[in-house]
């Protein structure tokens, strides 16, 4: 059997070759990431910033207010400050150079970073009571009125909002704002890379309250919208081929057989569904994606052995602030 010995200088060539690929694998990483970060994810942002401003503005001015309505614009408040959150920690490090190190980022940081978290989850289980509000109102129209109130929706959201807040507390102490001369920086504290917090808390905890349970609510509740609504197009189609006599005995469950505003509100009504479900969907494919994000980003803080990242991936200076700020 064949050996070869690694002399002193052949190791250190060595080591000078393994080092220059890591750098190189890093600086590939960092230009792909900046081409995705001023590219795409800073104009749908900005996109993202205008849109729910807009709904928010044309659904303050729609009237008769409903519960539907109210949910909306919940979603769009809290989506326009989880998105003003990833703008402020995220994207102007992209765009505006040293701006990661500056005092006004260290600040922001510290309480935006948590925060963020919250908006993200209030918006998660709006989402699943806007699914819940028209879930009832098409598969039970007649308790609808009951069931559904403004009354009841303001307490479901305020429920919602306290237990979010209550549920984020420790966020606001896996970092601490640190003053060195006239510098200020950020630190991770010793729960951020707590290994049981990171299971219990991070991972388990949050992939459920956070991802898991609203989705598979969202899926299922949308699942049984879609059928309710195509049997009753079906049921439609079928009474449209009854006798005259049996279109005025169904006149009211029969949109095309009814007065003009009763088919005007049918319609209106199974536009506002659609609406929904097309806001469901795309919450339930965000949400996929950064629930990924997120466990991995957890992974690498507390077990670094079983993430292998690049040396600088989520180092942004001195202060070792994580470059994916927020997953």
């Amino acid at each position: 059997m064949n050996t070869t010995l690694t002399t002193g200088p052949q190791m250190a060539q060595l080591n000078d070759t393994l080092m220059a690929n890591v750098s190189n694998s890093a600086d590939w990483i960092d230009k792909l990431r900046n081409i995705c970060e001023i590219g795409f994810t800073l104009p749908i942002t900005c996109f993202g910033l205008l849109g729910n401003l807009f709904a928010f503005v044309v659904l303050c001015h729609h009237s008769p207010r409903t519960t539907t309505q109210v949910l909306l614009q919940a979603i769009a408040v809290t989506d326009w400050l989880a998105l003003f959150c990833s703008l402020v920690l995220r994207s102007l490090r992209y765009v505006i150079t040293g701006y990661e190190r500056g005092n006004f980022f260290m600040h922001a940081f510290r309480w935006l970073y948590p925060s963020t978290y919250i908006f993200r989850f209030a918006g998660s289980w709006m989402t699943v009571l806007l699914t819940v509000d028209r879930f009832i109102a098409v598969r039970y129209p007649l308790h609808a009125q009951r069931l559904c109130t403004l009354r009841r929706t303001y307490i479901l959201m305020l429920t919602t909002g306290v237990g979010t807040l209550l549920f984020s507390i420790p966020r606001f102490f896996e970092f601490k704002l640190i003053q060195v001369g006239e510098h200020f920086g950020v630190l991770p504290t010793p729960l951020l890379t707590h290994r049981q917090y990171t299971i219990g808390y991070r991972i388990v905890a949050y992939l459920l309250l956070m991802y898991l349970v609203p989705m598979i609510l969202m899926v299922i509740l949308n699942y049984m919208l879609l059928r309710t609504l195509r049997k009753a197009r079906e049921r439609r189609r079928h009474m449209s081929n009854f006798p005259t006599a049996q279109h005025l005995l169904t006149a009211n469950q029969n949109p095309m057989m009814s007065p003009p505003s009763t088919r005007y509100q049918t319609a209106s009504n199974n536009n506002i569904t659609v609406i929904v479900i097309t806001v469901v969907l795309t919450s339930i494919i965000c949400n996929s994606t950064a629930m990924v994000a997120h466990v991995l980003w957890s992974l690498d803080l507390s077990f670094p052995e079983v993430i292998c990242s690049a040396p600088d991936i989520y180092d942004c200076g001195k202060l070792n602030v994580p470059s994916p700020i927020v997953q």
